[in-house]
């Protein structure tokens, strides 16, 4: 019997640092964020063990870079947004190696608009959507597990997704940035009405 987990991230944000007297003693920088991850990964095996998961989608939904478009931000840069992207590839690579211990994985990410390299370089058209940090450790993630008995689901559109899994189960992964008010229970009907409409049902909506 096929039972399926959702390991979900997002908004890690990874290359900002924040020291302990900016916000009440908590601490960020990417050794945090790994412990973080580690932590999260052993809480979601043992969870999907005690459900008898055998299949498990990591689902990406954007800001796995934090921006340094402004200079408050740049100035709370732990490094180069490159080195962070290579950094923040090896980590997400750690956490799919961990999940492949135990269970068959799948990868599915869109992008978040706090990774786009520059200040419009977000859209739905594939060319502006994939200038973005987010696309780029997806891919280099994809490059690292060919030969790997990992499956990366390939998006027709980096800023909403849906991956169907094997039952038929339909998620719609999106960063939940674009147009007004996009968190709002009404644009997520909206959403979810013009799929339907389509001849595609959503049965859960991931976002950022």
């Amino acid at each position: 019997v096929e039972r399926y987990g959702i390991f979900h991230m997002s908004d890690l944000h990874l290359n900002e640092l924040i020291s302990p007297q900016e916000a009440n003693g908590n601490v960020y920088d990417f050794s945090v964020a790994a412990k973080r991850l580690q932590k999260h990964v052993q809480e979601a095996k043992r969870l999907f063990k005690c459900y008898n998961v055998n299949k498990v989608l990591v689902a990406g939904t954007g800001d796995f870079i934090n921006s340094d478009r402004r200079l408050s931000e740049k100035l709370a840069s732990a490094t180069s947004q490159v080195r962070a992207s290579l950094l923040a590839t090896y980590l997400i690579q750690q956490v799919i190696i961990d999940l492949a211990q135990d269970f068959n994985v799948s990868v599915a990410m869109v992008v978040g608009n706090e990774s786009r390299l520059g200040e419009d370089d977000f859209d739905s058209a594939d060319v502006l959507a994939s200038q973005n940090w987010d696309y780029m450790i997806f891919q280099q993630l994809r490059m690292l597990f060919i030969g790997k008995p990992v499956g990366f689901v390939e998006a027709f559109n980096y800023t909403k997704q849906v991956v169907t899994l094997d039952n038929g189960f339909n998620i719609l992964l999106v960063h939940g940035n674009l147009g007004k008010n996009t968190a709002s229970d009404k644009h997520i009907a909206q959403m979810v009405q013009q799929y339907v409409m389509s001849g595609v049902p959503i049965h859960m909506i991931l976002c950022g």
